[in-house]
């Protein structure tokens, strides 16, 4: 399902992006990337063909190397395409703003680049810790974080994305509080809810890494008299973007850094290659040199024999040729 919910706006939807594209194995992400640039490129090279402003949702290739890929459904979005549901295709309006598209592509690239760092091995997804939490209507969701990342991470992510937009998951009566019912966080099977300090600690420290399940528990002591806040309240949208650009600016330094010492490791490597390449190829010519020099006196040394052996004949026929000579004359 790729229509937009009309109560998430851009910010929110780059959050759950983000969180989600680590969820991804190495070389589901790389597949993903690989179709997801080429399609932004090609309309970019090609704006006003049609063709590369749709994408078929039967398409076999695209529903099981991008549509099926954690963070895709929000990518996309990001991108400005939208559902045609007639016509069973997602379509770039032809008013779209390259501009942003061009900005979007560059914001995907540094998180593909900044997940692919996370890696530990190549079969697993890609996020040092996946925290799968469960509200309370039995609804789950899985999102990626950095080990060093505080639980509070976790609490502000779920309180701006998820439960915002689906306030009546933690209501059991079903009643609409406005996303801010007094719930905390527990730890599957720990028995206790997290405490308030605990907000402030890693991910790394909480023993929630690799993965973890949290479940979404109510907690009545916390309820507030203040009035609910707007979901469209101008302060707390732009605390939010910026918030967002800050850890996402965070991310690329830190996706830049890994992937220079990358390149580092990779042009060692390849210098230690040439120079290993190198220097078999030179012990290999000198072998084959050693085995030429030794051919060449070999060939030399038959040739000298074969000489010797011909002048030798010569002496012995010349030789034969004199005595006869002098014994005919003595006869005579």
């Amino acid at each position: 399902n790729f229509s937009r919910n009309p109560k998430m706006d851009t910010a929110k939807i780059t959050e759950k992006c983000a969180r989600a594209i680590p969820l991804n194995s190495p070389s589901e992400l790389r597949q993903m990337q690989t179709i997801l640039i080429k399609i932004i490129d090609n309309i970019l090279n090609e704006p006003s063909q049609p063709k590369f402003r749709s994408l078929r949702l039967g398409n076999k290739v695209l529903r099981t190397k991008l549509f099926e890929r954690h963070g895709a459904k929000e990518a996309i979005t990001l991108l400005g395409f939208e559902n045609q549901v007639v016509e069973g295709s997602l379509v770039l309006p032809p008013e779209a703003d390259l501009g942003t598209l061009n900005e979007t592509r560059a914001w995907l690239e540094e998180q593909f680049v900044a997940a692919l760092s996370m890696q530990r091995t190549t079969a697993q997804a890609c996020a040092e810790s996946i925290i799968q939490v469960r509200l309370p209507k039995g609804i789950t969701h899985r999102c990626a974080f950095y080990a060093q990342e505080p639980l509070g991470a976790v609490h502000k992510y779920l309180e701006s994305c998820i439960l915002h937009q689906s306030p009546d998951q933690l209501a059991d009566s079903g009643e609409n509080d406005g996303g801010r019912s007094a719930w905390r966080l527990m730890e599957h099977g720990r028995g206790e809810p997290f405490s308030a300090e605990s907000l402030q600690i890693s991910l790394q420290d909480l023993g929630l890494v690799p993965r973890a399940t949290l479940v979404v528990v109510m907690d009545p002591s916390l309820s507030s008299s203040e009035p609910a806040e707007t979901a469209g309240s101008t302060a707390e949208g732009a605390r939010e973007a910026r918030r967002l650009r800050e850890e996402t600016e965070r991310r690329r330094q830190r996706a830049m850094k890994l992937e220079r010492q990358r390149k580092e490791v990779e042009r060692a490597a390849e210098r230690e290659r040439v120079l290993s390449d190198f220097a078999a190829d030179r012990d290999d010519r000198r072998a084959r040199k050693t085995v030429t020099n030794q051919s060449a006196d070999s060939i030399t040394g038959v040739q000298q024999t074969e000489g010797m052996h011909s002048a030798s004949a010569i002496e012995d026929e010349a030789g034969g040729s004199g005595v006869s000579e002098d014994q005919s004359a003595a006869r005579s």
